[in-house]
């Protein structure tokens, strides 16, 4: 939900910086200290804008705008950008899981 909001916003912010057609993924952060999501856009644009990709990922941070149910962002290490998910986005999260009974599923009944 909140992924395809961010991939959204930060295809948009790479059009509008002139490296629309790059490929790059959002993904999950390893560790929550980097927030929920990051991005690797700043160090795929970076060739196509023949900039580095730290200076990319600060101008594509300043690009993006407020994105829906995203609290900050901040440019990590040599170009990643880190996606920060408000309390009430973490809150919608919690109450879909419960509502569609997350964890209910038979694939694995009675395996180890």
């Amino acid at each position: 939900m909140f992924r395809t909001g961010i991939e959204a916003a930060v295809r948009n912010a790479l059009h509008e910086m002139g490296a629309g057609d790059v490929a790059f993924v959002v993904e999950r952060s390893g560790s929550m200290v980097h927030g929920d999501y990051a991005t690797n856009a700043a160090l795929a644009a970076a060739k196509v804008l023949k900039k580095n990709p730290h200076e990319v990922a600060t101008e594509l941070q300043n690009t993006l705008g407020p994105i829906p149910g995203v609290e900050k962002t901040d440019v990590a290490g040599a170009g990643f950008i880190n996606f920060h998910l408000s309390p009430e986005a973490l809150q919608t999260i919690v109450k879909e899981a419960v509502q569609e009974t997350w964890g209910t599923g038979t694939t694995y009944a009675g395996k180890n």
